[in-house]
């Protein structure tokens, strides 16, 4: 899965690009040199379909575009019990879903929820310290390509 963000400050669109719309495999910028690669001290190809009550604690490992290690940092996810979860009209079962991500600033939690009958992870906010971007989705649709 892949997001795109226009950074005003630096007038450039960046790339998240996330394994399965949940963990980050590497961050793209029209500057390649701030370009970043990850990989993580455990497995992440089992992940998804999520399950409630579930998660994995290790390290994001980040790489440069010549793949030589730049930094390590703590990471982590955790699900918590399904529940009903309401987007415009619609009602979805779904899976809370956090990941934690501590470098050496502080801690950054990503919220989710994981719409278990589409297989989809909608973001729902970031909570960094004591600040926080909320997302609330007022829609939902489906692509095709």
């Amino acid at each position: 899965m892949r997001e795109e963000e226009y950074l005003p400050d630096l007038d450039e669109t960046v790339t998240y690009v996330t394994e399965n719309g949940v963990i980050e495999t590497a961050y793209l910028s029209p500057s390649e040199e701030e370009s970043a690669f990850y990989s993580y001290s455990f497995p992440t190809d089992d992940i998804l379909p999520l399950a409630e009550w579930s998660g994995q604690e290790g390290e994001q490992i980040e790489r440069d575009i010549a793949g030589e290690v730049v930094a390590t940092y703590g990471f982590s996810w955790r699900t918590r019990a399904l529940e009903m979860f309401a987007i415009g009209d619609c009602v979805y079962d779904a899976i809370p879903l956090e990941t934690i991500y501590i470098d050496e600033y502080g801690s950054t939690l990503t919220e989710f929820r994981y719409l278990v009958d589409l297989g989809v992870p909608v973001v729902m906010g970031y909570y960094a310290d004591s600040a926080a971007e909320l997302f609330p989705p007022v829609s939902i649709s489906a692509v095709e390509k």
